[in-house]
């Protein structure tokens, strides 16, 4: 592939955005020529900083998104969120200093043709949601296309990889007995609406969701408990310990321990239980043997 950049945008932005620039225009050309991608009156292309990072091996994708973001707030282009499905975070990009209604014939730009190509991407390829680390098992593919074209949907082997994480899901909730027939009805549905994916993707992602959150809420609760048991452990240790000093100590000095722990302990409770006092009761004697 071949890379070309506008000398004067070179010299006032660098190369590498001289690049990013050349490239979006060729793009958002593109899809002006065939009248695609027309959002409030501009044409966008989209890509994913990942997918951007693999058109320009040379720049790291961490380094395209600063590119990226720094070109946005010096008004060489501008972001949007074309998407269908709320959680897709896949941005699209244009320029305003083109002229949309501009005669295309006259442009300067250097087409480079390749038919493996659309939109930056292969056919295949469509956009995704930049998702947090626990979503990634799902890679969220958008159908902008879908219900105008059968050649735009999605490809088959990510469509059959949706439908067999659908079984095994629903599986998961209700025992299906005829996987394969249910896999058949899938299919077809998905013939008669492509549209259906959508559906799917989503049923995918709430249950991630969902599953990610009960991962979070045992996690919590298990934390908890090791450290409900670890002071229940402290204490009945404090207890024993405070026994053991006890034989020790005259019977008076283990009256008035006695009687400061039943009043320290009904400043917590109007009738506290004997296992609060038992554990205000160590926590005196352990205190005034190690003063001695």
């Amino acid at each position: 592939m071949e890379h070309s950049f506008c000398v004067e945008t070179a010299k006032k932005h660098g190369i590498e955005k001289a690049i990013l620039l050349k490239n979006l225009e060729f793009w958002i050309r593109k899809n002006m020529a065939n009248n695609k991608h027309c959002y409030d009156g501009m044409y966008w292309t989209y890509n994913s900083y990942a997918a951007f990072a693999e058109l320009f091996p040379y720049i790291k994708e961490k380094r395209m998104g600063n590119l990226l973001r720094e070109m946005e707030a010096e008004g060489l282009i501008k972001s949007g969120n074309y998407n269908k499905s709320t959680y897709d975070r896949t941005k699209w990009y244009t320029i305003p200093s083109l002229d949309f209604n501009k005669d295309l014939a006259s442009s300067s730009t250097k087409i480079i043709h390749n038919p493996k190509l659309e939109n930056g991407l292969t056919d295949s390829r469509q956009p995704i949601p930049d998702s947090k680390p626990d979503d990634k098992h799902i890679k969220q593919q958008h159908v902008h296309e879908a219900a105008k074209s059968p050649s735009a949907a999605a490809s088959d082997d990510y469509v059959f990889s949706v439908i067999e994480k659908i079984i095994s899901l629903r599986s998961q909730k209700t025992p299906i007995t005829n996987k394969e027939g249910f896999k058949r009805t899938l299919i077809q549905n998905y013939k008669k609406d492509p549209l259906e994916l959508n559906k799917w993707t989503d049923e995918l992602f709430l249950s991630n969701k969902i599953q990610s959150k009960k991962q979070e809420i045992d996690t919590q609760t298990k934390l908890q408990l090791e450290a409900h048991n670890k002071i229940k452990e402290e204490r009945m240790a404090s207890i024993e310990y405070a026994r053991e000093i006890v034989q020790t100590l005259d019977e008076s000095i283990i009256q008035k321990a006695k009687d400061q722990a039943y009043t320290q302990a009904l400043q917590v409770f109007k009738n506290p239980p004997q296992r609060l006092i038992d554990e205000m009761f160590a926590k005196i004697i352990i205190k005034d043997s190690s003063m001695c």
